[in-house]
């Protein structure tokens, strides 16, 4: 899980490289925009169908039957749903605000401030491939454990930042920490689920997780009005914390298979 999505980050720092390129060579943003759906329209209608599994079947009645997708997501695979959302409430507030924190409360360069988004999707990228390295040597309990916990300390370091150097340095950190947790989490909705219905189950659970990437810049952005930004940004430590405390209902020995 780690690993494939550490994909997701690499295709955003890529694409980001990518179109602050063709932007620079005077390309206007529509035929950036338009290029990259046809890109990704052709992308699916070329290896949609091939890509998926066999073994995802649609949701549906499974043959002893229980049911997948909505249904199929069990009591115990939504403390794990709940942990993955408040992950991506940290991912994307963090993300989506660093760029603007480096800005107006670092008083850096714009140009060094535009650069913030990017470091965090490289650091999501290594934490998912070290992250697939650690799953096989380490327990699903303690990958997490540490995902929130150093996920909380770099984000309070990002709020007490004096310098981009800091500033940046503090969000990759945050970025390689929280960015283990929501695959980790899936994985093990997946192996909880029946084989027959794992991928019906996953994509819900996915599906349900993901409200956090919507939560977390809004949230980020009306804590922001009330107080300031460093205390908003630095309030997110506290969901990684509560990331942690979830990761307690994980057993002390994960299965790997």
């Amino acid at each position: 899980m780690n690993r494939a999505h550490a994909l997701f980050p690499v295709g955003l720092l890529t694409c980001s490289l990518l179109t602050g390129a063709v932007r620079t060579a005077g390309i206007s943003a529509e035929v950036v925009v338009v290029g990259f759906n046809s890109a990704v329209a052709a992308s699916v209608l070329l290896w949609g169908r091939t890509a998926l599994p066999v073994s995802f079947a649609p949701a549906g009645r499974s043959r002893d039957g229980r049911r997948g997708g909505w249904r199929g997501l069990g009591r115990a695979a939504l403390p794990f749903c709940a942990l993955a959302a408040l992950a991506l409430v940290v991912e994307s507030g963090v993300q989506q605000w660093s760029a603007v924190f480096l800005t107006d409360v670092v008083r850096a360069p714009v140009g060094l401030s535009a650069a913030a988004p990017g470091v965090f999707a490289a650091a999501m990228a290594l934490g998912r491939f070290g992250g697939h390295w650690l799953s096989g040597r380490a327990s699903d309990r303690t990958v997490l454990l540490a995902s929130g916990g150093l996920a909380a300390f770099g984000v309070l370091a990002l709020a007490a930042a004096g310098g981009p150097a800091s500033a940046l340095a503090a969000t990759a950190m945050v970025g390689a920490a929280i960015s283990v947790a929501p695959p980790t989490a899936y994985g093990l909705i997946g192996r909880g689920a029946a084989p027959e219905n794992r991928g019906a189950v996953l994509g819900s659970s996915t599906s349900l997780a993901s409200i956090g990437l919507l939560l977390g810049p809004a949230l980020v952005g009306w804590f922001a009005a009330w107080l300031d930004l460093r205390t908003a940004i630095a309030g997110l430590a506290l969901v990684a914390f509560v990331v942690s405390l979830l990761a307690l209902n994980v057993p002390s020995r994960s299965e790997h298979p």
